[in-house]
C-alpha cells in the first residue's frame, strides 16, 4: 500500500479515543507517530522522534511510542527508562505481535487500537492511574514527513 493511501485510511478519531481510553487507567503515557518516510532501523527513528516529541519529560519516565514507518514496512514500540525498569523489554511482545498481524491482514486502524489497547493494559499493571491523572503527553496522531505534519512542540 502506498504511504499517502495508508495515512488517508487511519482513522484518527478512533486512535486518539483508544489512547484516551487507555490512559485513562494508567498514568502512562502513549504517542502514535506515523511516518511518510523510510525508516530501516524504526528503533532509532523512533528514538529520534520520542525525544523530540519530549517524552522523556513525563513523571514517571512512563512513556510509550508507537513508531510506524509504512513506506518501509517497519515499526517500533518504544518505552522510556520507567518502565523498563519496571517490567522489561517483554512488555511489547504481545502489542508488537498485534501489529504485525493487523498490519498484515491491512487492518490499519484495527491494528492500531489492538496495539494501544493492550498497551495500556500492560501499563495499568505496572503504573495504575493516580488521582489526579494528568494526561503529560498530547494525544493526536503526529504525522512526520507529511504536509499535514504537525508541530510536536
Amino acid at each position: 500500500m502506498k504511504t499517502s493511501t495508508f495515512l488517508d485510511t487511519l482513522d484518527d478519531p478512533q486512535i486518539v479515543a483508544a489512547i484516551r481510553a487507555a490512559e485513562a487507567h494508567t498514568s502512562g503515557e502513549i504517542r502514535l507517530v506515523v511516518t511518510s518516510r523510510a525508516a530501516q532501523d524504526p528503533v532509532a527513528s523512533g528514538w529520534q522522534a520520542f525525544e523530540k516529541l519530549g517524552m522523556q519529560r513525563t513523571r514517571h519516565r512512563n512513556g510509550v511510542l508507537i513508531y510506524l514507518s509504512p513506506s518501509s514496512q517497519t515499526f517500533a514500540i518504544l518505552g522510556d527508562i520507567g518502565i523498563h525498569t519496571a517490567a522489561g523489554e517483554q512488555l511489547w511482545q504481545p502489542a508488537a505481535e498485534a501489529l504485525r498481524q493487523g498490519l498484515a491482514a491491512g487492518q490499519l486502524s484495527a491494528a492500531l487500537i489492538e496495539t494501544v489497547t493492550r498497551i495500556g493494559h500492560a501499563l495499568q499493571t505496572h503504573f495504575p492511574a493516580e488521582t489526579p491523572n494528568p494526561n503529560e503527553l498530547a494525544d493526536e496522531v503526529v504525522r512526520e514527513g507529511s504536509e499535514d505534519e504537525s508541530d510536536p512542540a
